[in-house]
């Protein structure tokens, strides 16, 4: 396994971690109430 291949991935499961988290504590995007 490439680097490179091991950072993008770590890199994109840490800012999917980040957007969900952020997402759940401040649900104010898709607010419908």
């Amino acid at each position: 396994m490439s680097m490179i291949f091991m950072a993008a991935f770590l890199v994109s499961l840490l800012t999917l971690s980040g957007w969900v988290a952020i997402a759940y504590l401040f649900p104010n995007n898709d607010s419908h109430d």
